[in-house]
């Protein structure tokens, strides 16, 4: 029993502060949820133009959405290996998900391995070869093959 009200004393300000962060939380989302209410509604009338503080909410709601993401890219970068630091940018440059740009980065340097090592087997044969038709055929078979 006394444990119990040790327990209650020393949490009490934590549960508090929990509270008040639930309430701020809900309040914020029926205040978001109000917002894109009168948005639709603004929508939904064919020939009634936005007004400007539909258009301000709108680009506050949206700002928030991409300040958000971009801190979580931030802390997620932060805590990365090099790879992931340099996909973490990519896609907040080029605003794809993360995983469509891994690959994309992937595709790329696929291709310029390829590209490279096309290039050093060539510089090779042109040493080598001085017959055009001989060098015809391996640019063009070196090509095919990548």
């Amino acid at each position: 029993m006394l444990q119990d009200s040790l327990a209650t004393t020393r949490f009490a300000p934590a549960r508090s502060a929990l509270a008040q962060a639930a309430d701020s939380r809900a309040r914020a989302s029926e205040a978001l949820t109000q917002a894109v209410d009168t948005l639709a509604r603004e929508a939904g009338a064919p020939l009634a133009a936005p007004s400007r503080a539909s258009t301000v909410r709108l680009d506050t709601v949206s700002g928030v959405k991409r300040a958000a993401a971009a801190a979580q890219h931030a802390a997620e970068a932060a805590s990365a290996g090099l790879w992931t630091r340099v996909v973490a940018a990519t896609s907040s440059v080029l605003g794809f998900g993360t995983e469509v740009t891994e690959d994309l980065l992937i595709t790329v340097l696929l291709i310029a391995v390829l590209w490279a090592v096309r290039t050093a087997v060539l510089a090779g044969v042109h040493r080598r070869a001085t017959d055009p038709r001989t060098l015809y055929r391996w640019r063009k078979g070196s090509l095919y093959g990548t």
